[in-house]
């Protein structure tokens, strides 16, 4: 597996047509809130929490290039338009660059790569995440999917680039997200010991020249880290100090929905993608693409032997199992498997006559669905065109069946078929009868509808054509729920009566389940929806977190069942009880919806949410 594959025409425009989309849909979508940007405010100093705070203990003590490189633009002045909108677009970016790189150069076709990027953005890999949402379109916590978007991409340039750039790409990739790096890592370590076996000082001399480049940002933001390091409190509310392994352990067993096994879905696309590759790969003739197709295989393969049995582990262990297997949530990585799995399904399709018509009438029907939904039962609609996981099933077995017609022995043949009946129909019974669909579609051989297609430029311009309409049509949905920096009509009263009456680094009591409510008020919150989840990663903050949510809400992470739910809770504090809280956390105002009343003095009444002032 030699990188350096010569790129099809057109490879750069067409790369740069899909950075200018993610531009220009963010513009039309509307600018989103990011998680980044909250993080960005702790380290800049814009919103002041106390020191001892999990957000702002968090922010200061995880190795997250991401994170500096956003307070970075926010201290050289740039605005919440500017910073959201510039994640939202590297969230997108990351979501279609690795998919029309791979395909572009699999298919030596940019237009190919251009066809499954669009039937990406229609959402058809969603049913298929691990332990994250696995979306496309950018949302607010964007960290993990832009990291698995760049390891896609390191992948791309490990085995398509001149080694200076894969060697740096690799040893950047900690910088962008260090907790998906294994598989790259594994990899990239095969590489370079098959280059010191040959000893070819050329590669080793290009490879060390880009390792220095690709290390230098994670070096400078080790740097960083030890100059803004917060110490923890010895003493106060926010003091260390408890079992964290038993709250963590709590945690991760009945709280954190990203390490829970995940479903089916995951799995059986990982084994998908490793059967599909592994045929392409076998009946591809010596050259670039069976050496590409070798890598994907690879690649694929370590997530399935990192993820497979600390899966079986956690599923036989339960709660019993060595936190550290989970620490850095190894679901996580079989997001990648999905948009692996696309990309070999698009070159094979888009190889055969069959496999384009069935890629542009793909792009038809997700174009045409809003209209389907009169016509067809409601259950119906649901099930078959509403979730896209079909589409993907169908195009996979007309790829497996490509693929199949390449292998020259019919054993092998079967014994797919076999795995196909029982291995996948034990585990996906409507995807394995959607599979079954995309083979028999792929068997037919009428003299006619695909000659044409076959092995010609000449419906180019229509399959040009079919993308840029589907295009609009998706630009058009998006833009049907544009909204900048989407906020809640108190967000304007409720910030202005924390200005003019709270302190600026006095955390804000709210209901745990908020979202980007720093970001809309522009002040400390004390408890939003992702501060449980910064114990996951730093263990130590796990006993200070407990204490926060059981002062607040009642709620301890290392039971299964809450006593009472949080809103009963809160009707019945008293205005003394409250100002306790209020001294150990450093609070002096809750935000609480209008159905739940509290015994507190009210500072604003906006309707749907009550600001009171705790005395």
């Amino acid at each position: 597996m030699e990188p350096g594959s010569a790129l099809p025409r057109g490879f750069w425009p067409g790369l740069l047509f899909w950075l200018a989309f993610s531009a220009l849909a963010v513009s039309v979508r509307g600018v989103r809130w990011d998680e980044n940007f909250e993080f960005a405010q702790v380290l800049t100093g814009a919103v002041d929490y106390p020191p001892g705070h999990p957000l702002s203990q968090y922010v200061h003590r995880i190795f997250s290039g991401q994170t500096y490189l956003l307070a970075l633009l926010q201290w050289a002045g740039g605005g919440p338009i500017l910073l959201n909108g510039f994640r939202n677009v590297l969230y997108l970016a990351a979501s279609v660059a690795p998919i029309y790189c791979f395909v572009s150069v699999l298919s030596r076709s940019v237009l190919a790569g251009s066809v499954v990027c669009t039937l990406a953005l229609y959402d058809i890999l969603a049913e298929f995440d691990g332990s994250y949402p696995l979306s496309l379109w950018p949302w607010l916590y964007s960290n993990g999917h832009v990291g698995g978007g760049y390891m896609i991409f390191a992948l791309f340039l490990l085995l398509c680039a001149p080694w200076f750039w894969s060697g740096a790409a690799i040893v950047f990739a900690p910088f962008v997200h260090a907790g998906q790096t294994p598989a790259l890592a594994i990899i990239a370590l095969y590489h370079g010991l098959r280059a010191l076996y040959r000893r070819d000082a050329g590669v080793l001399r290009q490879v060390l020249s880009g390792v220095v480049l690709g290390a230098l940002p994670s070096l400078l933001l080790l740097l960083v880290l030890r100059q803004t390091h917060l110490p923890a409190p010895a003493e106060g509310g926010y003091a260390e100090g408890g079992n964290a392994e038993a709250i963590v352990r709590g945690f991760v067993a009945w709280s954190d929905p990203h390490r829970r096994l995940p479903t089916a879905n995951g799995h059986l696309c990982m084994a998908a993608t490793l059967l599909l590759t592994a045929l392409a790969w076998y009946g591809e003739a010596p050259g670039r693409n069976k050496r590409i197709f070798e890598g994907i295989l690879t690649y694929t393969g370590i997530l399935a032997a990192l993820v497979w049995p600390i899966a079986l582990c956690h599923y036989f262990m339960n709660a019993d199992i060595p936190q550290i297997l989970l620490v850095w949530i190894p679901y996580r990585i079989i997001n990648h498997a999905p948009l692996l799995l696309l990309c070999v399904i698009g070159a094979v399709l888009w190889r055969d006559g069959r496999g384009r018509f069935l890629l542009a009438a793909s792009l038809a029907l997700l174009l045409t669905r809003p209209w389907w939904a009169p016509w067809m039962p409601e259950t119906a609609y649901q099930r078959y065109v509403e979730r896209l996981d079909g589409f993907v099933f169908v195009m996979l077995g007309a790829a497996l069946f490509t693929v199949l017609m390449q292998q020259p022995r019919t054993g092998l043949r079967a014994a797919v078929l076999a795995v196909i009946f029982v291995g996948f129909g034990s585990l996906h019974q409507f995807g394995t009868g959607c599979i079954l669909i995309g083979l028999g579609y792929a068997a037919i051989r009428p003299k006619g509808i695909f000659r044409g297609i076959r092995n010609t430029d000449r419906q180019h311009p229509l399959l040009a054509g079919a993308v840029a309409l589907a295009l609009i049509g998706t630009l058009w949905t998006q833009g049907q729920y544009r909204q900048h920096l989407r906020g809640q009509a108190w967000d304007a009263p409720v910030a202005a009566t924390l200005a003019a009456a709270s302190r600026p680094d006095a955390p804000l009591i709210a209901p745990d389940a908020t979202y980007a409510l720093q970001a809309r008020l522009n002040h400390p919150i004390l408890v939003d929806a992702a501060t449980s989840s910064y114990m996951s990663y730093l263990p130590a903050l796990a006993p200070v977190t407990q204490r926060i949510y059981e002062d607040i809400y009642g709620v301890r992470f290392d039971r299964p069942e809450q006593p009472l739910p949080w809103e009963a809770i809160w009707r019945a504090r008293s205005a003394a009880e409250w100002g306790i809280i209020a001294r150990r956390y450093g609070a002096d105002h809750v935000l609480s919806p209008a159905g739940v009343p509290l015994h507190l003095p009210v500072s604003a009444d906006v309707g749907e949410m009550v600001l009171y002032r705790i005395p």
